[in-house]
């Protein structure tokens, strides 16, 4: 059981990087447009 409560925090953690990444990415793509 241990091992899916690992999976479990490994996948949020890849989540919560991936969307602060993709955040990033707009306000940059949206900074050189404007």
């Amino acid at each position: 059981m241990r091992v899916i409560l690992y999976l479990q925090i490994t996948f949020l953690l890849l989540f919560c990087s991936y969307s602060a990444f993709a955040k990033n990415v707009e306000k940059s793509s949206i900074g050189n447009f404007y």
